[in-house]
C-alpha cells in the first residue's frame, strides 16, 4: 500500500511536468500558427498592393500610349485645317490648283461666311464645335464626268473635310442636240461645305 503511494506521487510530479509542457507547447503551437496567420495576411496585403500597382502602371502606359497617338492624330488634323479657325485661302487655293489641271470652260465660286454644321441626328460633345463655311460654286462643263473629276481632285488635293449639298446640272442649247466636244454643254451649280472644328480650351 505504501508503495502505490510512493509510485503515485512520482507520478504525479511526471504528469504535472508533462501536462505543463503539453501547455507550453500547446501556446508555442497557437502563436506559431497566430504568427504565420498574420505574416499570410500580410503577404496576401502586400501581394494585392503589387496587382493594383502592377495593373496601374499597365493602364498609365496604355493611356500615354492613347495619349501619344490621339496627340498625333490631333496635331495631324490641325495641320490639316480640320481642327482650327478656318483656312479660307487653302480651300480657295485646292479649288483653283484642281481646275488648272481639269481645264474647265469656267469656274466661279462665293465662299459665304461661317456657320454652325447641322445635320439630323448630329450632336456634338459639350466642349467641341463644329462649323462650316458653305462654298456656291458655278461651274461650265464639257460633260458630266467634269463634275466628279472635279470632286475627287479636291478630295486628292487636300485632306480638310468637305461636304458636297448638293448639285444641279443643266444642259445648255436645245435637247437632243449633238453634245460638242470644244466647248461647254453643261452648266453645273453645287454647294460645297468645308468642316472647322473648333476645340474649347476650357
Amino acid at each position: 500500500m505504501q508503495s502505490k503511494l510512493i509510485d503515485w506521487r512520482y507520478l504525479r510530479g511526471t504528469l504535472v511536468f508533462l501536462l505543463l509542457a503539453l501547455l507550453v507547447a500547446g501556446g508555442l503551437i497557437y502563436f506559431a500558427l497566430y504568427y504565420e496567420q498574420q505574416r499570410e495576411a500580410e503577404y496576401r496585403q502586400q501581394e494585392n498592393s503589387l496587382r493594383s500597382t502592377h495593373s496601374k502602371y499597365e493602364k498609365l502606359v496604355r493611356d500615354l500610349d492613347l495619349m501619344e497617338q490621339y496627340t498625333a492624330k490631333f496635331n495631324a488634323y490641325q495641320a490639316s485645317g480640320l481642327v482650327g479657325e478656318e483656312r479660307r485661302l487653302s480651300w480657295i487655293e485646292s479649288l483653283e490648283a484642281v481646275n488648272s489641271r481639269l481645264r474647265l470652260p469656267k469656274l466661279g465660286y462665293n465662299l459665304m461666311p461661317q456657320e454652325n454644321f447641322e445635320r439630323p441626328g448630329f450632336k456634338p460633345l459639350r466642349f467641341v464645335s463644329v462649323k462650316s463655311s458653305p462654298m456656291q460654286v458655278s461651274l461650265d462643263m464639257l460633260h458630266e464626268g467634269d463634275l466628279f473629276s472635279l470632286i475627287e481632285g479636291l478630295e486628292q488635293e487636300i485632306s480638310n473635310l468637305f461636304t458636297v449639298d448638293s448639285c444641279s446640272l443643266r444642259l445648255k442649247g436645245q435637247a437632243g442636240k449633238l453634245l460638242d466636244t470644244r466647248k461647254p454643254n453643261l452648266t453645273g451649280q453645287c454647294t460645297i461645305r468645308w468642316i472647322s472644328i473648333d476645340v474649347s480650351k476650357k
